[in-house]
């Protein structure tokens, strides 16, 4: 009631000592001013003394001295609440109407302005922005808890709040998940109170392995956080031909060590190596799954090693000559033997001026680790062999997450980019169960690919038929 007064009245309360008993009750609240207290008994002008000599941070005068006060009791006779002090008089000019939405109770945030603030900063959406966002959805500046600078101080406090204590929140939260689901599984490894590697995955993430865990693919392209720890998502491919992510990690240095150590999680979470692992030329990843995977097969992702074509070769190879073309036409090719890309390789080099170039000589002696032709007929590599899946999935978590976030808003980012997966991964299920493709032919093979296949890759097959026909 004294408060909706003082907003009446145009001024700010504040609760200045509140009583409670052994029971529990509020035996007395005090409600004064905002303005009580005694004025600054020191002013200077800034003007007049040296920058090097100031004592008291220029700042405006918010202390009037006021007496205005409204002070309750609890009566134990009669079990009421009762007026005992109330002074009206106050010593200061009041808001009027329009003033008072800048006072500070009106600009005090809500819960509902500190989620507004905690979500937006892991779904990669700044203060400002998602103040708009609550200003719209709550009706316009009245309606809305605080202005942009309060949001901004709220965020900045947060940050403070975390501080460095962000590590030993990130591994609370996977013990308290892992008590709630004992599916749950993380394993991490410090030293001298520093986090140098840990991995995780949840029930989901372990059963998505079970179905789709023959090939797999990482890689580690980005720091994620002020203490720039690396994050490493492990993914494989679904039904439809959609990435799946089986397990995540972060490890603070691209080290064999780290790589091991993670790795050697992964098989203890999911109980098995799996059949192919697709990464980059990266050395540290090599000896790592030597060592983690011993029984699974390595191969380099092709896209990472036909990006960097263009940096190996002269302009006038790349611009006057069909030399790109040709080559990513002889790499690509899934029908070629072994030795007949050999062949081929050797004259196109032969034919370019390249044999003998150190660069592509290196790319040759790898050839068993990332040409097709070496690996067609294994089982799944077709999946993953044609397209960098580690990389868009970096690119996809870099959606949510901004490199210079704390771990406990980058572990709600990457909640949030695996909720969104999921829920694609779920609209894809139903998609399939609750529809009927429509047939462009008569084609006993289409009416078949249209009853096992998921409705992605079935329209994929009918694309093929198309052609066939």
């Amino acid at each position: 009631m004294y408060r909706k007064y003082a907003n009446e009245a145009g001024f700010d309360v504040r609760l200045s000592n509140k009583k409670i008993n052994k029971k529990g009750c509020i035996t007395s609240r005090f409600y004064v001013c905002s303005k009580e207290g005694r004025p600054p008994s020191k002013y200077f002008d800034s003007l007049d003394v040296l920058p090097g000599d100031r004592r008291i941070r220029n700042s405006n005068v918010k202390r009037y001295g006021c007496g205005a006060c409204f002070k309750i009791h609890f009566v134990k006779e009669r079990r009421q609440y009762e007026v005992y002090k109330f002074i009206e008089q106050y010593n200061h000019m009041l808001f009027n109407k329009e003033e008072m939405r800048f006072s500070r109770s009106k600009r005090q945030l809500h819960y509902a302005d500190h989620k507004n603030v905690f979500h937006g900063s892991s779904s990669k959406v700044g203060v400002t922005k998602s103040h708009r966002f609550r200003k719209a959805i709550t009706g316009g500046v009245d309606c809305s808890g605080g202005t942009v600078r309060d949001h901004q101080n709220f965020k900045r406090d947060m940050a403070y709040f975390v501080d460095n204590k962000d590590v030993q929140m990130l591994l609370n939260v996977m013990s308290s998940r892992r008590k709630v689901c004992p599916e749950f599984f993380f394993e991490y490894k410090c030293d001298d109170k520093k986090l140098l590697a840990i991995f995780w995955a949840d029930q989901t993430a372990r059963s998505n392995y079970r179905e789709f865990g023959d090939a797999i693919s990482f890689d580690a392209t980005f720091r994620t956080n002020k203490h720039a720890i690396i994050f490493v998502p492990f993914v494989a491919i679904d039904n439809h031909k959609k990435f799946v992510v089986v397990g995540a990690a972060l490890i603070h240095n691209e080290s064999v060590v780290d790589y091991t150590c993670v790795l050697k999680a992964f098989v203890k979470a999911h109980g098995r190596q799996p059949r192919f692992v697709i990464t980059d030329q990266c050395a540290s990843m090599k000896q790592a799954i030597l060592i983690a995977f011993p029984e699974s097969k390595h191969r380099l992702c092709m896209w990472h090693i036909t990006k960097k074509l263009n940096s190996k070769i002269s302009n006038y190879l790349q611009h006057r000559t069909p030399f790109v073309s040709e080559f990513n036409k002889l790499v690509w090719n899934v029908h070629l033997a072994p030795d007949e890309f050999e062949m081929k390789w050797l004259n196109m080099m032969d034919l370019y001026g390249l044999h003998g170039d150190s660069r592509f000589d290196e790319l040759y002696e790898i050839r068993e680790s990332w040409i097709p032709a070496y690996y067609k007929d294994y089982h799944m590599s077709g999946l993953i062999k044609t397209t960098s899946r580690s990389e868009s999935i970096n690119g996809f978590f870099n959606v949510y997450a901004y490199f210079w976030h704390d771990l406990v808003i980058f572990l709600r980012s990457f909640d949030n980019a695996i909720e969104s997966q999921r829920t694609t991964h779920g609209s894809l299920v139903v998609t399939t169960k609750s529809t009927v493709p429509r047939l462009v032919s008569s084609c006993k093979l289409e009416a078949h690919a249209a009853e096992v296949y998921t409705r992605t890759i079935f329209f994929e097959v009918q694309k093929e038929l198309r052609k066939a026909v």
